[in-house]
């Protein structure tokens, strides 16, 4: 082709003439029958070739309605041409949506015939809609024509491409996604290549393209790949008002451009200029127009048609005022987007409304359990929707009913509610959820009882969970307890360095979450060293003044002597606790509870239940909190104690079961740092699970200092 544009020109003349929009494509079929159109993740390329239309058999529906959809871009734009030439309607949509989605678009769409305007090629869009109400949007397909010529005249202008230059286009975006779709019709337009790779890493690293469409999500995933290297790409098309949070380092020299557009605009109304100002301009054959209350309107031939939804038509007459906040300054052409003006959300360029994703919760279980669904910031997602509870009893049924939600619009994360703010009437703000969700997600935790009551902070033994503090918490819910999941056992112990690094943590953790507010602290086995490496750091921190009562269950003091740790450490990390069958973890268990430490506890009528509840608790990390959180990984705690026992505290406990020698034998070093002790006759080392009625009624007789 001797002038790269000159068909673009051609594409101009007609639309200007209003001929069939069709001929555009006629013309540039029958000039060019061969053309290299794409090349797939693993170098295939394959040829698309007007005369080979009639041989694709995409599977269609009677009438005039053509439903599209193929993992293969070549067969998908294939059918998409075959349908537009044999006079019916290609709807685009995505295999993603579930069936339960098809079924109702495809049942809610009127006759076409009987639309206004049915004598206009058209492209319908599907789309979920952001109220949960299946819609198709229509584009004539000169408007789609005229949004091309728009884009590829405002590229040559920006990256000075030259007459003879070919450009070759890349995706990482899906093709059911209509972003890709309309990198698939300007690749056609020009004769020109498209590279698709699957994988954003792969894209940063192999792939030379000339303009690249991707979403946030992408972009972040590339820059991520990058790790320092420059790409190469030489530009982004960045969609998506998320995009407004990347912030690629300088030194890649990454040309982006962040655009902003709708499927009702046939994508991107206005962008940036590539690798300059962040100002956004519309681009040709789009006007915009500034409305009171930070309202705009887009104006123009790329606007859609219209939408079925309910069998009923909604004409745009050219014109829309979409649902997002901006102005648009006349002067200088440019448009600042502000955010949306309901409750829909943009997560990695998906919108999302919030009100759906409540509703499709059980009335019963909404009230009951004190939902609420919000968006908080992500640093790949831009937003996203995380859904808070006051109730955890009802978390298992909450995801069960978010289940019947597109996998994209289901909250990210279902959190319960920040403890302090359970209180009717008190509402956190969006700074205090952040904060919340970020400290929540460094240690899994429990919490049951009176939020307004004294705080407890109980930790568990090693193979644990919180739940086994849960008897005793029922039995004494005048107080609030708190009770994270250690690290290796639902906590990943990945961000945690050593024995005095998570004891630092728990205690940051805890002051982050309830500042200023005072605490017991009641550790078990493994859970009362980590106490003790907690009372470690508050006395550090000069914030022992914070803790009111230090109850200590079946827990050594430590051993100062260095050898005998080391020797210990070395005896733990012979442990295979690397289980491949549920057998081999029974058969662990069964070796572990009988040791004379644990009493009787194997021939109790509730050893099964223990064995079976251990049995489902993860043991993945079981290998790498023994070696962090051991009986060796730390010195003793004595000093420690005696500097406790000069301060004004209240209740210092040490419990132990009869039967377990072992950690008898400590009482008379507690005894001495001025702990008060309790024997339960009988008992072993598992005094959680053995007598949690004992345990609970014993604790409330100790009356806690509040």
């Amino acid at each position: 082709m001797d002038n790269m544009f000159a068909n673009l020109l051609s594409i101009q003349n007609i639309l200007k003439a209003k001929a069939n929009p069709l001929d555009a494509f006629l013309h540039l079929g029958f000039q060019y029958p061969d053309r290299v159109f794409y090349q797939g993740p693993h170098g295939t390329v394959t040829y698309l070739q007007l005369s080979q239309l009639t041989q694709a058999q995409p599977k269609t529906d009677t009438g005039t309605l053509m439903p599209i959809a193929s993992a293969h871009p070549a067969h998908f734009f294939a059918s998409y041409l075959k349908a537009l030439m044999d006079g019916k309607l290609p709807l685009l949509f995505s295999h993603k949506y579930d069936e339960v989605y098809k079924a109702k678009l495809l049942s809610a769409i009127a006759v076409v015939d009987d639309m206004p305007g049915h004598h206009t090629p058209m492209t319908g869009v599907f789309t979920s809609g952001t109220s949960g109400t299946p819609k198709a949007v229509l584009h004539g397909l000169e408007g789609l024509l005229w949004n091309v010529l728009g884009v590829l005249t405002r590229w040559q202008e920006e990256l000075d491409w030259r007459d003879d230059f070919i450009p070759t286009f890349g995706l990482v975006l899906p093709w059911h996604h209509f972003g890709g779709f309309m990198v698939l019709l300007r690749a056609f337009l020009l004769n020109a290549q498209v590279i698709h790779v699957e994988r954003a890493e792969e894209f940063a690293l192999r792939t030379h393209v000339d303009v690249a469409s991707v979403v946030p999500t992408q972009m972040s995933d590339i820059i991520q790949a990058l790790n320092g290297r420059t790409s190469l790409t030489s530009h982004f098309l960045v969609g998506g008002a998320a995009s407004q949070h990347l912030a690629p380092p300088p030194s890649l020299g990454l040309s982006l451009s962040l655009s902003y557009g709708l499927t009702e605009t046939g994508g991107t109304v206005a962008a940036t200029s590539f690798g300059g100002d962040r100002q956004a301009r519309p681009y040709p054959y789009r006007q915009l127009e500034s409305l009171p209350d930070h309202q705009f309107a887009i104006f123009g031939p790329t606007v859609a048609l219209g939408y079925f939804q309910d069998k009923i038509w909604h004409a745009f007459d050219r014109s829309l005022v979409p649902p997002d906040s901006g102005t648009f300054n006349p002067s200088d052409g440019s448009l600042t987007i502000l955010g949306r003006r309901d409750q829909v959300i943009i997560c990695g360029g998906e919108n999302i409304d919030l009100a759906e994703v409540l509703a499709t919760l059980p009335g019963p279980i909404l009230l009951a359990a004190g939902c609420t669904v919000t968006a908080l910031p992500d640093e790949r997602l831009g937003q996203i929707p995380v859904l808070f509870f006051t109730d955890s009893k009802f978390e298992n049924q909450i995801s069960q009913a978010l289940q019947k939600l597109p996998s994209f619009k289901r909250p990210r994360k279902i959190i319960p509610f920040p403890p302090n703010h359970r209180i009717k009437g008190i509402k956190p703000s969006q700074q205090e959820l952040v904060q919340w969700v970020t400290e929540y997600e460094k240690f899994r935790f429990e919490h049951w009882g009176n939020p307004t009551g004294p705080k407890i902070l109980a930790l568990h033994g090693f193979m644990g969970s919180p739940l086994d503090f849960h008897p005793i918490a029922t039995r004494l819910s005048q107080f609030h307890w708190i009770v994270p999941y250690l690290p290796g056992h639902g906590t990943p112990i990945g961000q945690f360095h050593h024995f005095e690094h998570g004891c630092e943590m728990l205690v940051q953790w805890y002051q982050a979450l309830f500042p200023k507010v005072s605490f017991s602290l009641l550790g078990y086995s493994m859970g009362g060293r980590i106490a003790l490496g907690m009372v470690e750091q508050l006395l550090k921190k000069d914030l022992l003044s914070n803790l009111n009562n230090l109850i200590l269950l079946s827990t050594g003091p430590g051993n100062d002597d260095e050898e005998k740790n080391r020797q210990r450490c070395e005896q733990d990390a012979t442990l295979n606790l690397n289980f491949i069958t549920q057998q081999e973890k029974r058969n662990f268990l069964h070796t572990w509870y009988s040791g004379s430490m644990w009493g009787n506890l194997n021939r109790e009528s509730g050893y099964d239940s223990l064995v079976n509840k251990r049995l489902e608790t993860p043991h993945q990390e079981w290998s790498m909190s023994m070696r962090m959180f051991g009986q060796g990984t730390h010195a003793s705690f004595k000093q420690t104690l005696l500097k406790l026992s000069q301060q004004h505290l209240g209740r210092r406990c040490y419990c132990f079961g009869g039967l377990d020698s072992k950690y008898k034998k400590f009482a008379l070093d507690y005894q001495n740092l001025g702990f008060a002790t309790e024997e339960f006759s009988n008992l072993g080392h598992a005094l959680l699970e053995e007598a949690p009625e004992t345990l609970a009624d014993f604790l409330r007789a100790l009356e806690l200092k509040r």
